[in-house]
């Protein structure tokens, strides 16, 4: 993992920094029992030369958005995975009751893990309150990983399939390492622009757990033992 954490402090982004771009929605109906969505086709481009310093930047404007509480008011979709979203005053209740305990329960219910794997969830939760820094509510993609992440023909940055709410911007940032990371321009850009609080390389593997979870639940048992060694370091 390359991060490296600057000395400026607060939200510093250029004035005329284009915002991200996502898809443009077309249409979305029902034909019978099945329901379709029409996205915008983006033509892929070569990458700007400052590709990675304008995403890391422009993500840190996104997770400039907030609002009081964190969730959204509605259940959304994490890959084929229903995301819930009920509203809490607490980055570390949401993280806990919205997305840990709601994953963990699932693999529970579906024999993905042991129930001495389930109860050392219960113990974190305990812990928790005193890992997690208290930030305010952040609008973040959702499922920011090097596959959702494109070139438009611009060379500029366009993210697809997000699973978005007002959340954790640390989880954020730590489910681009989940998978081999993006450039480390990316990162010097985005804390440059919004510094994270001290010690975040340690806090990422506790956000990643519920990435983790999510591919317990899509993909099998592959992804467990990656779980229990997150679990046996807290």
């Amino acid at each position: 993992m390359s991060y490296s954490k600057p000395k400026p402090r607060g939200l510093i982004c250029s004035p005329r920094l284009a915002p991200l771009r996502f898809r443009k929605l077309i249409h979305q109906g029902k034909q019978g029992y099945k329901a379709y969505l029409m996205l915008e086709y983006i033509e892929a481009g070569p990458q700007r030369p400052t590709y990675w310093e304008e995403f890391g930047e422009s993500l840190a404007q996104l997770h400039s958005h907030t609002r009081p509480t964190f969730g959204l008011g509605f259940t959304n979709y994490i890959g084929a995975l229903p995301q819930r979203n009920s509203p809490c005053n607490s980055g570390v209740e949401f993280f806990i009751e919205e997305r840990l305990k709601v994953q963990a329960g699932m693999a529970l219910y579906n024999n993905m893990i042991s129930p001495q794997l389930h109860e050392s969830f219960q113990k974190l939760y305990d812990a928790l309150p005193g890992l997690l820094p208290n930030e305010r509510p952040a609008l973040v993609h959702g499922d920011l990983w090097s596959g959702n992440v494109i070139t438009d023909p611009d060379g500029g940055v366009c993210l697809v399939d997000p699973a978005p709410d007002y959340g954790l911007r640390e989880a954020e940032i730590a489910f681009t390492f989940l998978f081999g990371g993006f450039k480390s321009s990316f990162y010097e850009s985005y804390t440059n622009a919004f510094p994270m609080e001290d010690d975040f390389e340690q806090r990422v593997p506790i956000y990643n757990l519920y990435p983790l979870l999510v591919h317990v639940n899509l993909f099998g048992h592959s992804y467990v033992k990656a779980v229990e060694k997150v679990l046996s370091r807290f």
